[in-house]
Parts: structure tokens; sequence; C-alpha cells
């Protein structure tokens, strides 16, 4: 209060008394009182105020940064996923329902993944499994043409079908080799599908009740070396040609058909054998080996066009047809077996020729235009009903050799029945015959029936 009555007495003026004073400083103490109260009020909004704006400011702060996130997020997912204008060439819905169409018909037309690729197991265990022909070509086209072309449901459903018929015809053994189960045939269409077929033919087995037919397609079949038919299960083998007209197997610079050491062949017919002059042999059955032989021309080999040796045995009951032969049409030897019934023979050097313990029957047969037409030496020979045309020897035998010329003609020759050495022809019934003529170094030779 003393520093403020020399302010109040200055403003107001001298009391005029003490209650007046008393009654002036009372209200000023009222007032003084009140400022007071109205400055505490203003210290408190103020405060309340500072706290608003620092709690702003603190939000502030936390909506900037925020923020900052939030541009960071934004960033990141700018960077990491495609824009508006990447979207322009990516596919409409309406591509999509095209595409849609495509695959259900796709759907319809094609097999599923799983029919093709057992498809393509099954091929496959075939083609390791069975060394057959039948598998390894005809499949190998097959399976080429539907890798090629994805092929649709008709075409494998076509080749599963083809593939089942394959799979009953061919069973694999217990020693997994395959086997041929039951009588099958198999087309054969040139000389390289021919030496296909035999190499095949090496991992095989025919079983016991079955037969394996190689159908040889009309045309020339043309070799450059023999064409060993031999097998473990020939027997039950055969080779057939389209005819001897249609059918030709070329050798130019070779011998022709082999069979040798045991090997044997059910049966070769419906073909020609042709040779270009050489010394060559057509057919050769040696050491043991064994065939049928059917309806079979030989022509134009400079050797021997069926030469049986070493025990072996041919069975040529069909009518063989031989020429030009240089040495001999039929020659058996060295202890083996031919039978050569119904076969002709023209123009060649000795037609029917046994010697060296052989075995020899070509009944009813013919020989035309030869040197000899029937020869034994040594040797065993039925040349009975036998013709020997325009020869310059019929029938000759040699070297102790027994000739079966029972009623047989030999007209033309210059010389009809000859003996030497210890031989013996038995002439009985004969035909014809220009004369008859015996030699060698004793009396023993006879001649029987003339």
């Amino acid at each position: 209060m003393s520093v403020l009555l020399p302010l109040l007495l200055a403003a107001c003026g001298e009391p005029s008394s003490t209650y007046e004073l008393d009654a002036r400083l009372a209200a000023v103490e009222a007032q003084l009182e009140t400022l007071s109260a109205e400055n505490t009020d203003q210290a408190t909004l103020i405060a309340d105020l500072q706290a608003q704006v620092l709690g702003l400011l603190a939000a502030r702060d936390e909506a900037v940064a925020a923020l900052a996130a939030a541009e960071v997020r934004i960033a990141a997912l700018e960077a990491d996923h495609i824009g508006v204008a990447d979207l322009a060439g990516l596919a409409t819905i309406e591509d999509l329902a095209a595409l849609d169409a495509r695959v259900l018909a796709l759907e319809g037309d094609y097999v599923s993944a799983d029919v093709a690729a057992d498809l393509a197991a099954r091929l496959a265990s075939v083609e390791a499994d069975y060394a057959s022909a039948a598998s390894v070509l005809a499949l190998d086209g097959r399976l080429g043409l539907l890798e090629a072309d994805y092929a649709t449901g008709t075409e494998l459903f076509a080749a599963q079908a083809r593939l089942a018929a394959i799979e009953a015809d061919y069973l694999t053994s217990a020693s997994g080799v395959a086997l041929v189960a039951t009588d099958t045939s198999l087309a054969v269409a040139d000389e390289a599908a021919l030496t296909a077929v035999l190499a095949a033919l090496d991992g095989m087995r025919i079983a016991r009740d079955a037969t394996l037919t190689l159908e040889l397609a009309a045309g020339t079949f043309t070799f450059t070396e023999p064409l060993d038919l031999g097998h473990p299960d020939g027997a039950r083998l055969a080779v057939q040609g389209a005819g001897t007209a249609a059918t030709v197997l070329s050798f130019p610079d070779s011998d022709g058909i082999v069979l040798q050491r045991g090997a044997a062949l059910g049966y070769l017919g419906d073909l020609t054998l042709l040779g270009a002059g050489g010394d060559q042999d057509g057919i050769q059955v040696l050491d043991g080996a064994v065939l049928h032989l059917g309806n079979v021309a030989v022509e134009d080999f400079g050797g021997v066009c069926l030469r049986a040796a070493g025990a072996a045995s041919v069975r040529a009951d069909e009518g063989l047809v031989a020429s030009g032969c240089g040495e001999a049409g039929v020659l058996a030897e060295e202890g083996a077996f031919a039978s050569a019934l119904y076969a002709s023979i023209s123009a060649s050097g000795t037609a029917f020729y046994a010697r060296s313990g052989a075995v020899l029957e070509a009944f009813m047969s013919f020989a035309d235009a030869c040197n000899v037409g029937y020869f034994a030496d040594g040797a065993w020979l039925d040349a009975g009903m036998g013709n020997a045309t325009a020869c310059t020897v019929g029938f000759s035998a040699a070297n102790g050799a027994l000739l079966d010329a029972s009623d047989t003609c030999a007209s033309g020759a210059s010389t009809a029945y000859t003996t030497s050495f210890n031989a013996g022809i038995v002439a009985t019934g004969y035909a014809c015959g220009a004369s008859v003529a015996t030699s060698g170094n004793d009396t023993s030779n006879w001649v029987l029936g003339l």
C-alpha cells in the first residue's frame, strides 16, 4: 500500500478526511483484488492456450511423420506395381473370353496329356522290349507322325488300337527276349526293309506253335552281299514273294541266299533269284542247315544254282526252275540230302549232280540243253521218270555211284546212259535213248534194263 498511496494521492487529490481516505483505499483495494483475480484468470487461460499450442505442435509433428511414411509406402507401391499405362497392352475381358473359347475347342479335339503320355510310354516300351520289324519300323513311323502333327484324339486312338494288336501278337519270354507268340505276317517293301527285319530277328524267338511270314513286295531287291536267312527258330520262319515274275532278289556281285551251321528256313518261295553270270552260287545250304524251297526260279549264277553240302538237307518239291547255272543246277555233295522233285533245269553244266556220298532225289524232273542231264559220282541219285532232252550226256554214274533212271528218257542226247568206275545205272522201263556206253578200269560197271 505504501507504494500505491502516493500514486493514488497524485491521481485522486488529497483526501478531505481520514474517512474519505479509508474509503478511497478500500475502493482501491477492491479494484486491486479485482485486477488480481482477472490477472489470475488470464494466466490460467494463457497456460491453457500454451498447452493447446504444444499439443497441436506435437500432432503436427506426428502428421508430418505419418505423411513421410505414407510417401515412402506410395513410392514402394509405385515401384512394385504397374501403372495404368502399362495395363493398356494387356488382354481385355473380351480377349480372355475368346481365349477361353479356344481352350474349350482344343479340349474337345485333343486327348489329355495323360493319354498322350501313356501312349508315348507304351510305344517306348514296345520299342525297347520288342526288336521286331512291326514295332521298330511301323511304330517309328506312326510315332513320328504323332509327334509332328500333335495328333488329334482320333489319330491317337487309332494308334492305340494298332499298338494293342502288336502287344497281343508279341510277348516277352522269361529271358526278356522278344517272342512271336502267334502266326504273324510282316510286309517287306524293299531290300533295306528286309535287311532291317532280319537284323531285328536276331533278338527274337518264334513260339513253337507260331509262324512268322515275311511277305516280300513285288519289285527287285538288289543286294551287294549274300543274304543269310539263318535263325534259331528258322523252321517256323517263311520268306514269301509275290510270284516268280513279280519279286526278284538280285545278286550281281555275290552269292545269293545262304543257310549254314545248322540253321533252318521253314519256307522260301514265290520269287526269283537273279545272278550276273559270275562264278557265284544262287542258294547255298551248308553244314547241316535245312531248307524247304517252294516255287522258286534261279537264273544266271555261274557256279551252282542250288548247292547242298556238308550233311545239309534241302526239300525243293514244288517245281524248282533254274537256268544258266554254270557248274550245276542242283548239286548235293559231302553227305548232303536234296530233294528236287518236279524240278526243271536248262542251259546249264550238269542239271542234277550228286557226289561224295550225297543223296539226290530228282524224281519226275527235267533237264534240257545241258552238258549232262543227271550225274551220280560216288553218290546215290534217283532220277526216276526223269527226262534229259538235247543234253550231251543224258544219265551218267561213276566211282561206285548208283543212279536210278527207271522210266526215263534221254531224247536228243549224244550219249543216253553211261557208267564208269564200279558205278551202276538202273534203267528198267526206260522210255527212249540214243546209246548206252560202259567204260572204266574193270568190268563191274553195269546197266540194268537196257
